[in-house]
């Protein structure tokens, strides 16, 4: 060995070097190549854990908005429900107060003129005078007090707007009535 040692020229030693530098980078090579394999297998592995972890988070929040759009959606109907049936609750309590809102009450301010009006104690008119005979304010005004307090009952399904409405109609004919009901009384 000695001998080759010094026998060794520059050539030879590049030969040398050359070739150990070639073996030891395709050994680093396959080393790293199998580090990096082993830890991008790692990282994926770890990243597809994340992600299956968010898509249980993603499902199980999504059940979540389901059931409670499914909640909210059967109470809004069950709530629906019930306005309607209280809108058929005023529209039937409207009716039935124009029904029984006396003829004399709806003649007497629309068609009738103001001398007309003063005048109509004394009329010979048959229809008119046994339509003032028969009509009874406190009898309309339990009538229409009745149907107010049913709507009161369903008044937060209606909604302020339609009970105002339905309030408002009732106060009308009702002060109409009593005006006709004292005139008459008055002569």
């Amino acid at each position: 060995m000695k001998e080759l040692l010094q026998n060794i020229d520059n050539w030879t030693l590049i030969k040398i070097f050359g070739g150990l530098t070639i073996i030891l980078s395709a050994i680093i090579s396959f080393v790293a190549y199998f580090i990096k394999d082993y830890f991008l297998n790692k990282w994926k592995s770890n990243q597809q854990k994340e992600l299956e972890n968010l898509k249980a988070l993603a499902n199980q929040n999504s059940l979540l908005i389901n059931s409670h759009t499914n909640a909210i959606s059967s109470l809004y109907l069950a709530s629906n429900e019930k306005r309607i049936e209280g809108f058929e609750i005023v529209w039937c309590a409207m009716k039935e107060i124009k029904e029984k809102i006396p003829n004399l009450v709806t003649m007497a301010y629309t068609i009738l003129i103001k001398e007309e009006l003063i005048n109509l104690p004394s009329t010979n008119n048959k229809h008119l005078k046994a339509s003032i005979s028969e009509f009874n304010f406190n009898e309309f005004f339990k009538f229409t007090h009745n149907h107010v307090k049913t709507v009161e009952k369903i008044r937060p399904f209606i909604g302020e707007r339609i009970w105002t409405s339905f309030f408002v109609y009732h106060a009308f004919i009702g002060r109409l009535s009593y005006l006709i009901d004292q005139g008459l009384k008055a002569g």
